[in-house]
């Protein structure tokens, strides 16, 4: 849940569950569009002033405006793309990449293997560390 770099992704959730919706990675750099889907009219962006970003860094969360999901009825698909990841790699989620290539390559463990080979300790404990847990969720406020 914490990207080692920029790169965009997309989230579906549905709607009426609430206006605050918690982005379940970070960071986020910027909130790209907000569409919701019509089963006969495909994709329909949302007004680019219904959704504003808040806490890009430390809990990303997307917060609508009064009234801006009014006219989407309750349950609609919403689609939510966001920029996410950091400027530049945590030092802490490098070296557990580095640890985990270094033992792979000792262990003769080829990245086209069907089965993950278990994570060293150190690698795994760097991993936690980093590891972003806050839930993609909806809150009425």
């Amino acid at each position: 849940r914490r990207p080692l770099t920029l790169r965009r992704v997309r989230f579906e959730t549905a709607a009426g569950q609430g206006r605050r919706w918690w982005v379940p990675v970070a960071p986020a750099r910027e909130l790209l569009g907000v569409t919701r889907s019509d089963g006969e009219m495909g994709e329909i962006p949302l007004d680019p002033g219904a959704a504003r970003l808040l806490f890009a860094d430390s809990e990303p969360q997307i917060l609508f405006a009064e009234g801006a999901l009014a006219a989407v009825p309750e349950g609609s698909p919403l689609a939510i793309t966001l920029s996410v990841g950091p400027d530049i790699v945590p030092p802490t989620l490098a070296q557990a990449v580095i640890l985990i290539a270094r033992d792979w390559l000792e262990a003769g463990i080829a990245i086209e293997t069907v089965e993950s080979p278990r994570i060293a300790f150190g690698a795994r404990a760097l991993i936690r560390q980093a590891r972003y847990r806050r839930p993609g969720i909806w809150c009425r406020q």
